[in-house]
């Protein structure tokens, strides 16, 4: 379907590390994988099965010395993360060399990850949910609903957005 190359953003990594040999030695035909990502999401109700379940800082520590180990590239948070470890786990991969990205977590803004050491922000609707407070539990369908319904309200003239983009383009957000 003329796909040459894409990243994952957080799977079993077992699986695509033998489909990507399979793939380099031309035993099977398919894309070049060139980055593996490490996920990262606390225990709840709203976490993704499969992905690095973490229950205290210290493990997302380790499971990021894990994932560097591993070869992944980057670390994605997932929108459980507790806002106070964003900083201590971006600082981490930072450390490491890896980049840091993913869903913003719930009930804080894009802004504030960014702060924080966001380098990426993986999804338009965390964008537009930046201009709507950090009161909102992303978790579930608001993150989807409330830039849908109120996307439109967003003045792209005002200081706020320009201020927003003006971040982006300083820390050369993605």
């Amino acid at each position: 379907q003329g796909v040459t190359n894409f990243r994952d953003m957080g799977n079993n990594n077992v699986t695509l590390r033998k489909t990507q040999r399979m793939i380099e030695s031309d035993s099977l035909l398919g894309p070049d994988i060139s980055v593996f990502s490490g996920m990262l999401d606390m225990v709840n109700d709203h976490t993704l099965p499969g992905i690095g379940i973490i229950e205290s800082l210290e493990q997302g520590l380790d499971q990021i010395d894990q994932y560097h180990k591993d070869s992944c590239k980057q670390l994605v948070l997932y929108g459980s993360i507790h806002r106070d470890w964003v900083k201590p786990l971006a600082d981490k991969a930072h450390e490491l060399g890896m980049r840091v990205c993913g869903e913003i977590p719930a009930k804080m803004v894009a802004r504030q990850a960014l702060y924080l050491g966001f380098d990426e922000i993986n999804h338009l609707n965390m964008v537009v949910l930046n201009f709507f407070g950090d009161t909102i539990d992303t978790r579930n369908a608001n993150r989807f609903i409330i830039p849908g319904r109120y996307g439109h309200t967003i003045d792209m003239k005002s200081n706020v957005f320009l201020a927003f983009l003006k971040l982006l383009r300083d820390k050369e957000t993605v």
